[in-house]
C-alpha cells in the first residue's frame, strides 16, 4: 500500500492545487523514489516520525503535484521534448521518463535537507 505524505488540503494549501487521491498517491510514490536510500526514523507503518520530516515529505508531495501540472501528464512523456515541427528537429532529452517525473523543486528540498546527496558517477 502506499504511503500518502499529504492531503488535498496540505497541497492546495501549498501549491494552489487541490489535487484528487489517485494524484497525491502517485506524488507521493514519486517523493519515496526521490528518498530512495535516505535515512529517517519512521513508524510501523513506514510514515516519519520526526514532525521536521513529515513535514518536508509533505512540501515534496505538494511540489510533485505542482511539477505533474507542469509537465501536463504523470507519465514523463511530456517531459522528455523531440520530434519535429515542420522541417524542425527538436532534441530528445537524454533523461528517462522516470528521471523526468521528478520535482526538480522536491529533490532540492530532500538535499537541502540532507535526506539524499547528489553523487558523481565514475
Amino acid at each position: 500500500m502506499t504511503r500518502v505524505y499529504a492531503t488535498a488540503a496540505q497541497v492546495a494549501a501549498l501549491v494552489g492545487i487541490t489535487p484528487g487521491d489517485a494524484a497525491l498517491r502517485r506524488a507521493s510514490r514519486q517523493v519515496d523514489r526521490i528518498l530512495h536510500g535516505a535515512e529517517y526514523a519512521t513508524s510501523d507503518d513506514g510514515m516519519p516520525t520526526s514532525a521536521g520530516v513529515a513535514q518536508l515529505l509533505t512540501e515534496m508531495t505538494a511540489e510533485q503535484i505542482a511539477w505533474f501540472g507542469e509537465l501536463g501528464d504523470e507519465t514523463g512523456a511530456a517531459g522528455l521534448g523531440g520530434g519535429r515541427i515542420g522541417t524542425v528537429t527538436l532534441p530528445h532529452m537524454t533523461a528517462t521518463p522516470a528521471d523526468v517525473l521528478l520535482s526538480p523543486v522536491a529533490v532540492e528540498l530532500a538535499e537541502a535537507a540532507g535526506l539524499i546527496r547528489r553523487r558523481v558517477r565514475t
